[in-house]
């Protein structure tokens, strides 16, 4: 069981409620589980390949830009 799947879990909070973010290999399987997994500009092809949208890099606040999208509604 993943780390995510037990915090799913014990929180009773489904696997689709999840955002994530990654940029390597070893986020691959975090990054497929989520409802809403993200991957940042400068991650690997095959991260960005799975996740469910792209936000900017590490370094541009990829994290903070997809959260202020989310908030502002910025989704179809």
């Amino acid at each position: 069981m993943s780390a995510l799947q037990h915090i799913s879990e014990y929180e009773t909070i489904p696997m689709t409620s999840f955002m994530c973010f990654g940029d390597y290999g070893n986020d691959l399987d975090m990054i497929k589980e989520a409802g809403y997994g993200v991957a940042m500009a400068n991650a690997i092809d095959k991260v960005k390949d799975v996740a469910w949208d792209v936000t900017d890099t590490n370094n541009q606040d990829g994290v903070a830009t997809m959260i202020r999208r989310v908030l502002n509604k910025e989704f179809n």
